[in-house]
């Protein structure tokens, strides 16, 4: 669910501008705080992270990496199993 919303956040930055509604002027001129907002926080994440990637890529590679998270997860998942069954002596 977490790798979700960066690309939903990139998916609303990018199209939310095409809108004929207030949120584009809310967008094209970003509140000054000392703190970010969604909107410059995803400037800035799309900035550093999608640069170098074509359109869709950004999706993929986020999935990819909840992948290898899982896949992480599960594998020292069984790793723990097999270690409480050898302190148990079983095979």
């Amino acid at each position: 669910m977490l790798a979700s919303h960066p690309a939903a956040r990139q998916h609303v930055y990018r199209k939310w501008p095409t809108l004929k509604t207030w949120v584009v002027e809310l967008i094209e001129t970003p509140i000054k705080a000392g703190i970010s907002t969604w909107v410059t926080g995803s400037a800035r994440w799309i900035k550093k992270i999608c640069v170098k990637y074509s359109k869709g890529e950004t999706i993929i590679t986020i999935v990819d990496r909840k992948n290898e998270i899982t896949a992480l997860i599960s594998t020292s998942g069984r790793w723990t199993e097999n270690r409480s069954k050898m302190k148990l002596g079983e095979s």
